[in-house]
């Protein structure tokens, strides 16, 4: 019985990831028509977060990634791109 609720409670998570992400990919639709710049969704401190190409920059410049990081690498890494 154990087993079924496991798969249950993993379809469960993966239905609300997949909401979020959706919802995340409008919202950086809507800011890039809106402002024009570069958006991504990444993960960032563990959640889902929808982050402009300048303000990346700036958080490297600010060191808040590791050494050696760069912008390429985080597009990358993201789930999607504006």
């Amino acid at each position: 019985m154990k087993h079924f609720a496991l798969i249950d409670i993993n379809r469960i998570k993966g239905w609300f990831l997949r909401k979020r992400t959706e919802r995340l990919i409008k919202r950086a639709k809507k800011l890039h028509e809106l402002t024009g710049y570069k958006y991504m969704v990444v993960f960032a401190a563990g959640r889902l977060t929808v982050v402009s190409k300048r303000t990346i920059k700036e958080m490297i410049k600010r060191k808040v990634f590791s050494k050696g990081t760069t912008v390429q690498d985080i597009e990358k890494k993201a789930i999607y791109i504006t």
